[in-house]
């Protein structure tokens, strides 16, 4: 066997190795996405105090048009970061809305009323979001007579058509047609977008959770208007 022939089995031997003893190695470098060109159609992104400090400017001259702030989950807890990244993001021409964290175990109106105290009066551009994704051990009816109540009544005290954001096959078995008339927030990380047939009114696609934005040091979602004619008209309101 020649030399030459040895130094390549060698070398293959050695990678088969590390693919198995260090799979994150070529994880990470497969998985890395480049910066994305935010300057065709209208994106955003939605950030917690995951994503720490955030370089609002640096955001802001990237192309990225609007972003949603978490404020709130449940009856008591409030995103640390929210009130720092509201005044950040104030500072920029980006749109800006907040949203709330659905706990289907808990009571509705407390929630609200959680939620309520971290927007009112703070000058947000864009209508509320509501995250609706976790079960918690409820039932379809329960999570949609709860969802419900909040909705109404969050529209009913800001007089903004709230979001619903979640993704497909939580809507199919938790949420249902029912809340078609209420614009939707759609997570899909897939090169196209595939919703269940019968959800309508998607507003925004969520597109990845991986996202790599000027400004950000974490992966961040990225978002993305469906609608380019109307941008973010459709999901200004002042509250």
């Amino acid at each position: 066997m020649s030399y030459r022939l040895l130094t390549q089995i060698a070398v293959l031997l050695i990678i088969a190795i590390l693919c198995i003893t260090r799979p994150m190695l070529f994880e990470t470098f497969l998985s890395a996405q480049p910066t994305a060109d935010f300057t065709q159609g209208t994106h955003g992104i939605d950030v917690s105090h995951d994503q720490g400090q955030v370089d609002w400017q640096k955001v802001a001259q990237s192309g990225i048009k609007f972003v949603y702030l978490k404020a709130t989950d449940g009856i008591t807890y409030t995103d640390p970061k929210y009130f720092q990244n509201l005044e950040g993001v104030k500072a920029t021409n980006l749109a800006v809305g907040a949203y709330h964290f659905f706990e289907p175990e808990d009571d509705p109106q407390a929630q609200l009323d959680n939620f309520l105290n971290h927007i009112e009066g703070k000058s947000l551009s864009l209508t509320p979001m509501i995250d609706v994704e976790l079960q918690r051990s409820q039932s379809a009816a329960q999570i949609k007579a709860r969802l419900q109540q909040f909705l109404t009544a969050l529209e009913q005290r800001t007089g903004c058509k709230p979001l619903i954001y979640s993704y497909g096959s939580f809507w199919q078995a938790n949420i249902g047609v029912e809340f078609n008339d209420y614009p939707f927030w759609f997570a899909e990380y897939n090169q196209t977008m595939q919703p269940p047939a019968k959800l309508k009114n998607i507003q925004i696609w969520q597109y990845s959770q991986k996202g790599s934005v000027p400004g950000v040091d974490t992966p961040v979602d990225l978002d993305k208007v469906l609608n380019e004619q109307q941008g973010l008209e459709a999901l200004k309101c002042n509250y």
